[in-house]
């Protein structure tokens, strides 16, 4: 397949796939959408998978049996590099998502015109029609103030309220002259929780040796947590599920210093020190930018 470069507001077949959740947003999604306990539960996971700054007791409790911290651990998807190889067995609850739930971009002069300041938020559930008390009050005012969170060291990141500003912030960091794919994990209708086996592992490279991680945020309209980590490896790993051997081609980030991160939680779930490597997979929903040579 040929591949053109992405100017400013075109697209090429390098970003096809990206074409199939946009869809959904833009014809299925309405402006503004109700959130379902289900969803806020998956979005706090996607939350925490898309950056470092969150706090893991938002997703599960501490256990005082070690064994059961990893089974925890990689349940959400993450595990230690030294668990990277072919043969590895890991429980993993990959996300049920329906794509035709997710909201919709905004066009950028939409967006423009709307606050996206957790100082607004009167105004802003106001302007939404969400009771103060109400749970989608709840995740607005958690993405505003997740958008707000200074960056750690090394890392860039943006929450892109439109494709257009997406686009814009990923030009930025991996290049205006490069050329860009967009990859994810491959989406599992219905999928079990269960044990998966690793198949194959395969490291994806990025010409400009950063990637872009955009991880879709609760909000009543689209709003992608972007971010470059630095010292960060990108590999696509194909598991078998050891129940009913459903197969993914899932994609991992292995974060190689993590010295910077704010909470210790992950740490002791992992049984690792501070500063050691630790991987994670991304959710179907996550969009992956890297750079590459024609």
């Amino acid at each position: 397949m040929s591949h053109r470069k992405m100017a400013p507001g075109t697209f090429t077949p390098s970003v096809l796939i990206i074409f199939c959740l946009l869809f959904f947003m833009f014809n299925h999604g309405n402006c503004i959408r109700e959130t379902t306990e289900e969803h806020h539960h998956y979005h706090q996971q996607e939350l925490f998978s898309g950056g470092e700054n969150m706090n893991i007791q938002q997703v599960v409790g501490h256990s005082g049996d070690n064994h059961m911290d990893h089974i925890k651990a990689s349940k959400i998807g993450f595990f230690t590099v030294d668990q990277l190889y072919v043969g590895k067995t890991m429980p993993i609850s990959f996300p049920n998502i329906d794509f035709s739930s997710l909201p919709r971009f905004l066009q950028k002069r939409e967006a423009d015109i709307i606050p996206f300041t957790s100082s607004k938020l009167p105004q802003l559930l106001q302007f939404f029609s969400f009771p103060q008390e109400s749970l989608q009050a709840s995740q607005i005012e958690t993405t505003l103030k997740t958008c707000e969170l200074k960056p750690i060291k090394g890392e860039t990141k943006f929450c892109a309220t439109s494709f257009e500003s997406l686009l814009d912030f990923v030009r930025d960091v991996l290049g205006k002259e490069n050329h860009y794919k967009v990859l994810t994990t491959q989406h599992i209708k219905n999928p079990v929780a269960q044990n998966y086996t690793f198949l194959e592992i395969s490291q994806v490279f990025s010409s400009s040796n950063k990637i872009v991680a955009c991880h879709i945020l609760p909000y009543p309209y689209a709003v992608f947590y972007c971010h470059s980590p630095e010292a960060s490896k990108l590999f696509k790993i194909r598991v078998r599920g050891n129940e009913n051997g459903d197969k993914v081609d899932g994609l991992a980030v292995c974060h190689m210093d993590t010295s910077d991160w704010i909470s210790d939680d992950m740490f002791i779930l992992l049984g690792v020190k501070r500063g050691n490597p630790i991987c994670h997979f991304f959710s179907p929903a996550t969009l992956i930018w890297v750079s590459y040579q024609p």
